[in-house]
């Protein structure tokens, strides 16, 4: 078995949001054929990096961070992110 990252809407992986990891098995060559004759394929969700940062920001909130300071660290970690290519 191999995961693979699928686009569900347009079996491109360019939207992050909609893609999804899927358990194919290795002999298969026409993922989205494959996917129709198997519905019940075992898959998982992406999360996306604003869902991690969301839940990062309210995390800290939570913990009584300050505004400020949250505000410091998620430029910081987005900085981060995209400097990463």
């Amino acid at each position: 078995m191999s995961k693979i990252l699928f686009g569900q809407d347009t079996g491109s992986i360019e939207d992050y949001t909609q893609c999804i990891l899927i358990d194919v098995p290795n002999e298969v060559d026409d993922v989205e054929e494959w996917l129709d004759k198997n519905p019940d394929a075992p898959f998982q969700q992406i999360v996306g990096v604003n869902d991690a940062m969301e839940s990062f920001q309210l995390a800290m909130l939570s913990e009584g961070i300050s505004a400020d300071a949250v505000k410091r660290i998620m430029l910081t970690v987005w900085d981060a992110i995209d400097n990463n290519d």
